[in-house]
Parts: structure tokens; C-alpha cells; sequence
């Protein structure tokens, strides 16, 4: 009987813990095991000197790639952190792909990762981008669900499953068809031909948005170690998604230039409801009870 009250407990805590990730959209990723104030910020002092006349600071490369996201209830994650805050400024060519890094980490995407819980995806890109950046701005977070390999290679909209694009700087959410139309990075041919970061945003004027994210999508406006965060969470049924095992989801982004591009193959985990818990829960404490009473 002993054994019966122990087995209900711990399935019962354990699966409370994990029917819900828990991840605040609030553009801080602590909750996702990240902490940006630990990469290593600090002044470099190479006598080399930013457009503004300011001598560069630098961001050590690798901390992202080092530091993995932990907890959540299995995070899909891609990292590529390997560029210097002031690589431009000591002379390293350093590749970001498809473009070459930027002073500051201005062009950079550097992260990306993806969770789900029994009703929501939750989904983090970490990049130099600003928010208010106005030369070349963040283009759209793409999701496509049913491919099995990477549909975002081009500038039309995925024949196979269902595609979804996300404006991250007003918080619309588009489901894509094959009216929509999506435009080129700006750097599509040679010498500097980004188009591998292709595609960059949704035409709006092609697509009306199906409802707006709101307080479920956050741009952070303030830098961390020269780092920005892009934070939202999208409920499940709204992206084509249900509450089953799958591997067939597509995440991709970048900014207009295309210098650096983000993209991840992920898959979404069954994760039980809470109803569910509770009632197989107190299935589990009622044979307990029932046991009892037999041998009283």
C-alpha cells in the first residue's frame, strides 16, 4: 500500500512539473537556463574605433554555444555564436552565414530555441539585431509544419504542411497560402549573396494577419551584453499543431540583408493534461483508499 501512495505522489508531482514549461515571455532567458549578463562583456582596448568615435567593447564568442538551454520539457535548440562584438575592429573575417560579422554584432543571429507544453510552443531567438534597427530590420519568424526537410530554401510559399509567419515587430500572426507572397533578402546575388537567408518577410499587403500575439511576443529594446532577445509563446492549434509526438516543425530568421540567418528543425513532445494527471492521480489514491479498507 505503501508502495501504491509513493508511485501516486510522484507521478502526480512529476507530472504537474512538466505539463507546463513555464517560460515567462518576457525576453529574458533565464528561464530557458541562459543567463546573458555571464557572456563576458567588456572593454577591448585594440585602438580601433566605431563609426560614432567610441572605442569598441566585445562580447567573447562561444558563450551561447557553450551554455545550452537546460530544463523546459525537451528543448530543440541551434546555436551560432561565434562572433566577437568587435571582430570588424581587429581585422577577423568572421563567417556568420551567410554574410560576415558586423561591428557590435549588429547582423548577427545567434541562437534559436523551441518547447512545447500540453497547449503552447515557445520559441527564443537571441541576436546583435535591435529592435529599432532601421537599415535592415528583423524580418518574419516562419514556422512550417509537415515538411520533411527544410522548406525555407527560396521565396515561395511551402507546397508541403502548413506555414505560418510571425511579424516580431508588431506581434501578428499569418497563416501562409499560396497567394502570399515572400520577399528576397536584399543581398540575393553575387559578389555578396546572401539569398541562403531567404526568405525575409511576408508581403502584408498579400495576407491578412489571423489575430495579433500581443503580450505572448516580446522584442527586447534594451541590450544585454550586445544582445537582444526575441520571446513568444503561440498556442499549438494556432500553427497546426496538436498535443502529439512530431519532428516535422521548421523555424527560420533573419533581418533584410540576410547577413545571418536562424534555423531549426524541431519537434513537438505529447505532454499530459492536467485533468488528465489529476484524474489517473486519484485513480492511483483511490486504490490506495481501497486497499486499506480491505485490509482494515
Amino acid at each position: 500500500m505503501k508502495k501504491i501512495l509513493i508511485m501516486a505522489l510522484t507521478f502526480v508531482v512529476f507530472s504537474a512539473t512538466s505539463s507546463y514549461a513555464y517560460y515567462t515571455i518576457d525576453g529574458l532567458v533565464d528561464d530557458w537556463g541562459i543567463n546573458l549578463n555571464n557572456g563576458d562583456y567588456h572593454y577591448r582596448g585594440y585602438g580601433y574605433k566605431l563609426p560614432n568615435g567610441n572605442t569598441p567593447e566585445g562580447y567573447t564568442n562561444g558563450y551561447l554555444d557553450d551554455n545550452l538551454p537546460s530544463g523546459g520539457n525537451d528543448i530543440d535548440y541551434w546555436t551560432e555564436d561565434n562572433a566577437n562584438a568587435d571582430s570588424q575592429y581587429t581585422r577577423v573575417n568572421t563567417r556568420v552565414h551567410p554574410g560576415y560579422t558586423h561591428y557590435n554584432n549588429q547582423y548577427d543571429a545567434e541562437a534559436i530555441y523551441f518547447d512545447n507544453d500540453a497547449n503552447y510552443a515557445y520559441i527564443a531567438l537571441i541576436t546583435g539585431l535591435s529592435f529599432n534597427e532601421s537599415e535592415y530590420p528583423a524580418g518574419d519568424l516562419f514556422i512550417n509544419v509537415g515538411s520533411t526537410t527544410d522548406p525555407f530554401n527560396s521565396t515561395t510559399v511551402p507546397s508541403v504542411g502548413s506555414t505560418y509567419a510571425v511579424n516580431v515587430l508588431n506581434g501578428d500572426l499569418y497563416a501562409l497560402n499560396s497567394s502570399d507572397v515572400l520577399s528576397d533578402v536584399i543581398y540575393n546575388s553575387a559578389p555578396n549573396d546572401h539569398s541562403a537567408a531567404s526568405p525575409w518577410r511576408l508581403d502584408y499587403s498579400q495576407a491578412s494577419p489571423s489575430y495579433n500575439l500581443g503580450t505572448d511576443l516580446v522584442y527586447t529594446t534594451a541590450a544585454i551584453n550586445a544582445h537582444y532577445v526575441i520571446e513568444t509563446k503561440i498556442a499549438l492549434a494556432d500553427i497546426g499543431l496538436a498535443n502529439v509526438d512530431r519532428g516535422d516543425i521548421w523555424l527560420h530568421w533573419t533581418m533584410e540583408c540576410g547577413n545571418d540567418v536562424l534555423k531549426l528543425n524541431a519537434d513537438t513532445n505529447a505532454v499530459p493534461e492536467p485533468a488528465t494527471v489529476f484524474l489517473f492521480g486519484s485513480s492511483l489514491f483511490g486504490l490506495f483508499g481501497f486497499k486499506r479498507k480491505i485490509f482494515a
